[in-house]
């Protein structure tokens, strides 16, 4: 059993406990949350190379479309990181 304490830190910890009745929060409960958590970073860890080609992409194509339209192109890497960006937040050029 779990103190008040201990279930109101897990709560801050996991926001998936917020809505739960105190005695329904448990070590194993919080240990599906864990194996939840650890689930999820590996598919998007799993999916992360394709996301960073798509981006990539988007960037490149961003690129060539703006200086197709401004020669000088003075911001045309500007224009490829926002389509970039869109994409996956940490892209960087």
């Amino acid at each position: 059993m779990m103190t008040k304490t201990e279930i109101k830190i897990a709560r801050e910890t996991y926001p998936e406990l917020r809505g739960m009745d105190d005695s329904s929060i448990t070590d194993e409960v919080i240990m599906w949350v864990q194996a939840n958590r650890a689930a999820a970073q590996r598919e998007w860890l799993a999916k992360l190379p394709a996301l960073k080609a798509q981006a990539q992409a988007a960037y490149d194509a961003e690129v060539s479309r703006y200086l197709a339209r401004n020669p000088n192109g003075k911001n045309a890497k500007k224009a490829g990181v926002r389509a970039a960006r869109k994409i996956w937040p940490g892209f960087e050029a």
